[in-house]
C-alpha cells in the first residue's frame, strides 16, 4: 500500500474510503478484490478497461473506458477516486502501470496499490532472483516521488480507538497469507484429499535451486510458465525469505482476516490439474 505524499483523507473529510477505482477487474485476482469490495457495503467501485475490450465487467460496478496512448482518458477516470487498485497479467506493458501512477497523481488519488503477487518484494535479494522483481521496485520508488485488500481499505484512514489504520501501511506493504505451509504439508493435504496413501504415490525429489534454475531458463527463453515454476521455488530456499510470516510478520488479524481450510483449496487445486490448467508449471 502506497500513499501519495498528501493529506491523506479522502474528499470530503471523510475518515474512510468511498470510491475505488481498478485495473483489471474482470482478471483472475481483480474480480475477487471487486467482489470482495461490493460485499462490504462500503464502496463505489469504478472499473477503467480499455477501449477494445470485450470482457464481461463484475454487476454493481462503474466502467471508464480509456485509451493508454491518450493519458487524459486516465486522468478523467481517476478523478475523485481515493484509491486505485492495480491488477494485470505478468505480460501486461510495463510502461501501463508507469502511465496510471502518473494519471493518479494528476487526478490527486491519494493511495495506490501497485500490481502485487507472489513474493515479498520488500526483499531485495528475492527481488534480484525473480525477474519482474526490479521494475516493481521502480514502481514503488515512483509512487512515492509523486506522491485482503476489502478489510485493507475499509479501514480508517487515521486511527480511531486501538484498531489498525490505512495510514499504518503507508508506503509499506502489508503482509497476509492464506496458509503457511511446507511442500510436506502440502502432500498431506492432497493425501488426505484424495483419501489416498503415500505408497500410492510415486514421489521424487529435486532440490530448489535446480528447479528455480530451471523456471528462470524457460523465463529468458520467453516462456512465462517458467515465472511461476521459478517463483514458487525460491520461496522454498533455505535462507527463509519465501516465508514472511517469520520475516515480516503477518497483518491477517488487523484485517479481519478469517482463517481458510488448505484440504479445501488442495481440491481446487487436484482440479485444476485434473483438468491440464496447471501442466506448463512443471
Amino acid at each position: 500500500m502506497v500513499q501519495q505524499p498528501t493529506n491523506t483523507l479522502p474528499s470530503g473529510s471523510s475518515n474512510h474510503l468511498k470510491n475505488i477505482a481498478i485495473v483489471g477487474a474482470s482478471g483472475t485476482s481483480g474480480k475477487y478484490i471487486v467482489k470482495s469490495l461490493l460485499a462490504t457495503g462500503k464502496h463505489n467501485v469504478t472499473a477503467l478497461t480499455r477501449d477494445s475490450s470485450t470482457a464481461a465487467m463484475p454487476p454493481g460496478i462503474t466502467v471508464h473506458k480509456v485509451d493508454y496512448s491518450n493519458p487524459n482518458t486516465l486522468v478523467s477516470a481517476l478523478q475523485n477516486q481515493d484509491a486505485l487498485i492495480i491488477t494485470m497479467g505478468v505480460r501486461a506493458p510495463p510502461e501501463q502501470q508507469t502511465k496510471l501512477i502518473h494519471a493518479a497523481a494528476e487526478a490527486g488519488v491519494k493511495w495506490i496499490l501497485p500490481n502485487e503477487f507472489g513474493y515479498d518484494t520488500a526483499n531485495e535479494p528475492l527481488c534480484d532472483d525473480i525477474m519482474p522483481g526490479a521494475q516493481k521496485k521502480v514502481y514503488y520508488e515512483l509512487i512515492e516521488k509523486l506522491g485482503g485488500v476489502a478489510g485493507l481499505l475499509s479501514l480508517p484512514v487515521k486511527r480511531e480507538g486501538e484498531g489498525a489504520c490505512l495510514e499504518d501501511f503507508a508506503n509499506r506493504h502489508c503482509y497476509v497469507a492464506s496458509f503457511v505451509v511446507s511442500q510436506k504439508d502440502m502432500l498431506d493435504s492432497v493425501l488426505r484429499v484424495t483419501k489416498t496413501g503415500i505408497e500410492d504415490w510415486t514421489v521424487t525429489k529435486e532440490k530448489t535451486k535446480e528447479r528455480y534454475e530451471k523456471g528462470m531458463a524457460r523465463m529468458r527463453s520467453g516462456d512465462y510458465s517458467g515465472l511461476v515454476l521459478g517463483m514458487y521455488s525460491r520461496n522454498f530456499f533455505p535462507d527463509g525469505s519465501g516465508n514472511h510470516s517469520v520475516t515480516r510478520g503477518l497483518d491477517n488479524e488487523k484485517l479481519g482476516l478469517e482463517k481458510e481450510n488448505l484440504d479445501e483449496f488442495t481440491e481446487v487445486a487436484i482440479k485444476q490439474a485434473l483438468s491440464g490448467v496447471t501442466d506448463s508449471y512443471h
